[in-house]
């Protein structure tokens, strides 16, 4: 049974074998067929094709010896190779005519544009100083032929990657032709603006510099102003001398369109950027008069709220004053009169003048603040000795504190001890007191500031 059984089995591969060479050989027919009726869309891949399709002949004439020797199963193997081959074979044959296709009806039309290109290129006098369009366009060429050998060979990966650098390489050209196309219309475009803009801020700056010099006559200038004008001149006589060149070097048809169109948007960002500094500096300039009839101003009403100040403390009669606030006050009053003094001067240093106005703004503020905080502790100091003249005599410890706090009040013009001492006293007597007379004192205040 087993031997019958694998008989069977045998004749029945044989039988499905046969079935299965019918099918390839129609194939294969049918392979030829179209080979030889197209043969002219192969171009030199027809010879690499015709040896596949004899090796394909090979094949079948090995399962026949191999049929006819009985072993089916290796007979089997065959067939399996010899439809993966006609696979291949297959997908070989519909795409040689596409790549083909695709070299002559893209890439090398593409070439003779180049070429044409950069020949009416070369009639209007492009220049290309970086690369060579004629040695690029040979190595595509080259590139070109070697993708059309891996076609004859059928080695179509490798023909797609060479078709791809073909593709990638085109491209390049295309782009540097283009760039140069677009840089002339730039230049074109902008000549006329980049000379005007060049001549526009040379004449700023002659006009910076006699203001730098009519300014100086009055002021002592310390940034390094005529430096500085002096610098944007020689900046500017650089660029000049550029754009010079570049116009004669275009005359001459010496220099690519793209170099000239880089160097005029660098000269116009040069450009720019000295006329914001001409401006700036000009400003600066104009400041400094500006800052002059501040100061003076300022003086004014610094002398003013001296006065107000003396008048105010000559208000309240006391009986003296600190030795730190009088110190404060006079040296203020010195320091206004010395700023008058460098005011008066023939050329004024405004940035000595600014910090020393400087330091008088901040003596006057805190003099201000420290005429209010006398008058207001001397005022409550006389509030809380009134307000604790009622518990003189029942509290024996608030006439100490009256006694020690008029001391320090009418002898050493300590007036916030003075208040510290009396109304510390007051508060062990009656909690709560200080903050009354506090706020009697300030609501009083307040109304005569508002009426």
């Amino acid at each position: 049974d087993k031997i019958y059984s694998a008989l069977q089995k045998l004749l029945d591969s044989e039988k499905q074998n046969r079935a299965e060479l019918d099918l390839l050989q129609e194939r294969y027919a049918s392979m030829r067929k179209d080979l030889l009726a197209h043969s002219f869309s192969f171009g030199e891949a027809l010879e690499t094709l015709e040896k596949r399709l004899a090796y394909l002949e090979l094949d079948f004439a090995k399962f026949n010896t191999l049929t006819n020797e009985g072993d089916h199963l290796e007979a089997k193997e065959v067939l399996g190779r010899i439809e993966n081959e006609m696979k291949e074979f297959e997908s070989i044959v519909e795409q040689v005519p596409q790549f083909l296709k695709e070299i002559e009806t893209e890439y090398n039309e593409q070439v003779e544009d180049l070429k044409q290109g950069y020949a009416r290129m070369v009639e209007e006098h492009y220049q290309f100083s970086k690369i060579s369009i004629p040695e690029e366009i040979e190595k595509i060429e080259k590139t070109i032929e070697v993708a059309r050998g891996h076609i004859a060979a059928t080695e179509l990966e490798e023909a797609r990657q060479q078709l791809d650098k073909v593709a990638r390489e085109i491209d390049q050209l295309y782009d540097v032709m283009e760039a140069e196309i677009e840089a002339r219309e730039f230049v074109y475009r902008n000549k006329a603006q980049v000379e005007k803009r060049l001549n526009q801020v040379l004449q700023s700056n002659r006009y910076v510099n006699i203001e730098v010099d009519r300014v100086s006559q009055n002021y002592i200038l310390s940034n390094n102003e005529f430096v500085r004008v002096q610098e944007f001149a020689e900046q500017l006589e650089k660029e000049q001398e550029a754009v010079q060149y570049y116009s004669k070097a275009m005359e001459n048809h010496q220099v690519p369109y793209s170099v000239v169109k880089e160097h005029y948007e660098l000269v116009l960002d040069k450009l720019n950027s000295i006329d914001e500094d001409q401006t700036d500096l000009v400003n600066t300039l104009s400041d400094l008069r500006s800052q002059e009839k501040a100061i003076r101003d300022g003086l004014d009403v610094f002398e003013l709220d001296l006065r107000n100040m003396k008048r105010t403390i000559e208000k309240y009669h006391l009986p003296g004053l600190p030795k730190e606030y009088l110190e404060l006050f006079f040296a203020t009053s010195n320091r206004i009169e010395q700023l008058w003094q460098k005011m008066n001067r023939v050329k004024l240093d405004m940035t000595e003048i600014n910090a020393a106005n400087n330091v008088i703004e901040e003596d006057v503020e805190k003099l201000d603040i420290f005429t209010e905080q006398i008058v207001d502790n001397a005022q409550l100091t006389e509030y809380m000795i009134q307000h604790a003249n009622r518990y003189r005599l029942s509290h024996p410890e608030i006439e100490t504190a009256i006694g020690r706090a008029l001391d320090l009040f009418n002898h050493t013009f300590k007036y916030d001890e003075s208040l510290q001492i009396i109304e510390s006293a007051l508060e062990q007597v009656e909690p709560g007191a200080g903050n009354r007379v506090r706020q009697n004192y300030q609501s009083e205040k307040n109304n005569s500031l508002f009426f």
